[in-house]
This record gives C-alpha cells, structure tokens and sequence, in this order.
C-alpha cells in the first residue's frame, strides 16, 4: 500500500487499503480529462503499479498476494502497449489480435490467434522487459525514497485519508527520475525524428512551426529533418 501511494503524482487523494478497499487496489485520478495516453505515460503507469509489490519486498523482505491486482492491470497494459498501440520495438506498429480474439497469445480459448508461435513468445519477450524495466524503476525510485515512504506510511496509518496538501508535502521532499527519453519505431514514416533531436522538457532541436499553404495548392513540401 504505501509503496503504491508513493509513485503517485502530485494532486490525488490516498487511502489506506485498511479502511475498506480491496488489498492491492491502485487507482490513479488524473488532475485533468485524459482521452489518449502517450508511451511514457504507460510506461510510468507500469512503474506505479510496481511500487507496492517492491514496497513489501523492501520493507517486509517478503512479498505477499497484495499486488496481485496490480500486476494484472500492468501486464494487462504492458500487452496492449506491445500488440495494439504499435510501440514496441521489436514487434513494430502493428496490431495483433482482435476484439474477439483477445486472448493475446496467453490461451484462454476464447478464439484462434492470428499469429504465429515466434511471434507470440516475442511478444512475451516484450511484455516481461516492459515490466521488468517497471520493477527496476519502482525499485530505484522508492530505495532513493525510503525516507518519504516511511513518513507516508506513517501518516496513512495515523489518519487513513491524505488530500492533496497534506501530499504535497510529502512530495516536496521526493527525488524524482529524470525524464524520458524520445522514443520512435526505428525510422519508421516519412520523417524520423532523430533520437538526439529533443528530449521531453529540454528542446535541443525542433522543427520549424508549420506554414500555412493556400489552398489552392496541392503540392507536398519534403520533410526536413535537423541536423547537429
């Protein structure tokens, strides 16, 4: 539980599980109406659902069943990112599966899979680094801020509820992860975005804004990419 609150960002009222939520219950509310997520947006989910399972490793030594809906949702989310939004790297953006088939290569005989065996364990493949990767981070994160964790601990257990001031001085105290990189399938599309060209929050190179065209005009103006 307290390892779950702890990877949360700042804004969103927390629970102790104790009070009547089911044991290992994450639910993130976002601070504004979100219809699309974007790859390291999923993938800092995955940490969050990571962080009580790592918790109880770090503080207990011991891991219980607590996690247990956490990791469905992420390995659950870690597949689609793989199979139906196209970005993985070794799997490219192409969908796998269908709504009726959607068992996703891990049986369950709810349909044929319309792929074949090497593509399903390289899915696999994907889907365990993906939340391996996860695990790491939730790892570093809450080991670098055992202190936070401990305080918030602390609290959740003394008051059962925590809003959003009294987060956001907890959170005031965290050492976050530094940001994502850019991430683009290979050179995929007409113009790549070379992997050094931006990183989120820190623009080193940027395309021009668009021009406007009239609209008379149908010619396509080729695509510039910058250079160092």
């Amino acid at each position: 539980m307290c390892g779950r609150v702890a990877l949360h960002r700042p804004g969103h009222e927390d629970h102790d599980s104790a009070a009547g939520a089911p044991f290992g219950y994450t639910m993130v509310m976002p601070s504004e109406d979100r219809y699309n997520k974007t790859r390291n947006q999923i993938l800092d989910e995955l940490v969050y659902a990571m962080g009580g399972r790592v918790a109880e490793e770090i503080v207990f030594r011991d891991p219980s069943t607590g996690a247990a809906n956490d990791i469905d949702k992420a390995t659950a989310s870690a597949r689609k990112l793989v199979t139906d939004y196209g970005m993985s790297s070794k799997i490219g953006t192409v969908k796998f599966g269908s709504e009726d088939t959607s068992a996703i290569g891990m049986g369950g005989g709810r349909g044929p899979r319309d792929y074949s065996e090497d593509i399903a364990a390289t899915i696999d493949s994907e889907v365990r680094a993906l939340l391996d990767a996860a695990n790491r981070e939730a790892w570093e994160i809450l080991t670098r801020n055992r202190d936070v964790l401990d305080t918030l601990a602390r609290e959740l257990m003394e008051k059962e509820t925590l809003l959003e001031g009294q987060l956001d001085e907890l959170w005031a105290n965290v050492v976050k992860q530094p940001e994502r990189d850019v991430w683009s399938y290979g050179s995929a599309g007409p113009c790549p975005v070379p992997a050094s060209a931006t990183r989120w929050g820190s623009p080193t190179r940027s395309f021009p804004p668009p021009r406007s065209r009239p609209r008379s005009s149908t010619r396509s103006r080729p695509c510039t990419t910058p250079t160092a």
